[in-house]
């Protein structure tokens, strides 16, 4: 078994210059900005070097020419090669894209024998987009096992055993053989910090090879920004406000420690809720309107969660009234898909909180999460289905479900939004400028919180996918329609 690492090129997020931030223009000055390795795909590195036996440890990255100082840095703490995919072609492209090539990079290695068998590591996220978005799709489009969140490893006989963060706890998944492709926690151990000097110089002497995209043989509709399924159309410094907080006080002689499991319980009751307020957020999803007709078509789905044995996550919630204020700008309903069988407790609450219409899927929750199992039901119904927005928590499952589904239907992705917004969107084609009708607006931070980006997917409608985004809870409020009804079917997976 060999392993390749994806190692990615970013912006030290945590020593931004303040001239690095063009307030006028709103744009960044990128050449300003300091660049290092994705300290994620470090831990990645350093699981790849742990756990290789007679195999190699090969670096992948994709980036500019500069991206070079990084791969020379991984052989010098003990990676066996290295691959750089550097294109002007490749610049621009968004998490698909980013994945689509890295594929043709992978499957490339495999085609020449540079690797057999591979594990392939990354970090799951990095702090300069911090989607967690490009090793799932990755995954997806390799059709490669996906082993999420791993926090630590053994070996059990002969195959590899990985601990993985669940949704609740941690689970062991085995790898019985390659290949696949595991996304790397920050419980594994990082690189050292230092090397030696004779690593160094036989790492400044080693060939990194670099391919572009003619190497990989792909085409330039598939790659960069003409190959992205989303576009920003707008970056701006982000508003400052203060940190949220929840407050509870008490009073009296009692003495604080007595009251302290009064305290948490009320604080699970309250993060279980979802953040629910009296007064909670809400927004504004009515932009700016030409008139034009609705580029998209359908209706507005959200992708429930549960806890572990029980009610729907406070996150759906949220995300349901979000969905039902966008589904009124578009005169369309809102429906709730939610794992699993839905009692008629659980369908008047998702009622109240905006849905018009819930679709249960199958859903098993007896052991550890395995998120393709869930990606490819849902994914069933909406390609049966075809609504024009489908939303997701941006919770541990949802960073791995969102991005499988997305990869399956060609659909584009936003991550982590704090926005939600239809407004028409006018773009130029072929040197002429054309309005998109009502299409959805997604605005999330981006650079570590250093910056704001609205983002709007136009691809989807030529392949019949949804614009597609996630949010973490706490974000939108949760609605509650007294006297509301919704409707309720089953969806059967596979087909019967």
């Amino acid at each position: 078994m060999d392993l390749i690492v994806l190692v990615k090129y970013v912006a030290d997020v945590d020593n931004i210059p303040e001239d690095a931030w063009d307030t006028e223009r709103g744009t960044l000055r990128r050449n300003r900005l300091q660049m290092v390795a994705n300290p994620l795909d470090d831990r990645a590195l350093q699981l790849a070097l742990a756990i290789r036996e007679h195999g190699k440890a090969i670096v992948l990255s994709m980036g500019p020419p500069q991206a070079e100082e990084i791969c020379r840095r991984a052989i010098a703490h003990g990676a066996d090669g290295a691959v750089l995919l550097s294109d002007g072609a490749f610049s621009g492209a968004d998490t698909i894209a980013t994945a689509r090539t890295i594929v043709g990079a992978i499957e490339k290695m495999i085609h020449q024998g540079l690797v057999r068998d591979p594990l392939v590591l990354a970090g799951m996220q990095s702090p300069d987009g911090d989607t967690a978005q490009v090793p799932i799709q990755v995954a997806a489009l390799l059709q490669f096992p996906l082993i999420p969140y791993v926090a630590a490893w053994r070996m059990k006989g002969s195959a590899l055993a990985f601990e993985t963060l669940q949704p609740r706890g941690r689970s062991e998944l085995i790898l019985q053989r390659p290949p696949a492709l595991a996304t790397v926690s920050k419980f594994i151990p990082d690189l050292p910090f230092f090397t030696s000097l004779e690593r160094m110089g036989a790492a400044a002497d080693a060939i990194v090879t670099r391919w572009n995209r003619q190497d990989l043989g792909l085409e330039e509709p598939l790659v960069g920004l003409a190959g992205s399924f989303t576009r920003v159309v707008q970056i701006f410094s982000p508003e400052k406000k203060g940190r949220a907080a929840y407050r509870l006080e008490f009073g009296g002689e009692r003495d604080p420690l007595e009251a302290l499991p009064v305290v948490l319980g009320t604080l699970r009751d309250f993060l279980r809720a979802g953040g629910e307020r009296e007064s909670g957020e809400t927004q504004d999803a009515h932009g700016p309107s030409s008139g034009e007709p609705a580029y998209y078509e359908g209706e507005c789905a959200v992708l429930c969660e549960r806890e572990r044995t029980g009610p729907i996550t406070g996150g759906s919630r949220e995300l349901l009234g979000a969905a039902t204020v966008l589904a009124e700008t578009l005169g369309t309903r809102t429906t709730a898909i939610v794992p699993g069988e839905v009692s008629p407790e659980e369908l008047d609450q998702l009622a109240r909180s905006g849905a018009d219409h819930v679709v249960s899927i199958p859903a098993e929750y007896s052991g550890a999460f395995l998120p393709e199992e869930q990606a490819h039901a849902v994914t069933a119904l909406v390609r049966e289905r075809r609504p024009q927005i489908l939303l997701v928590p941006a919770t541990l499952t949802g960073r791995v479900v969102a991005p499988l589904i997305a990869a399956e239907l060609g659909a584009g992705l936003t991550a982590d939004c704090t926005g939600l917004q239809i407004a028409d969107y006018v773009g130029r084609v072929g040197g002429r400028e054309t309005v998109y009708g009502k299409v959805l607006h997604q605005t999330r931070p981006a650079l570590g919180g250093n910056v704001m980006a609205t983002i709007v997917s136009l691809r989807g409608r030529d392949n019949r996918s949804p614009q597609m985004a996630t949010a973490r809870p706490g974000v939108f409020s949760v609605l509650d329609r007294e006297g509301a009804e919704a409707t309720l079917e089953k969806f059967a997976y596979p087909a019967t």
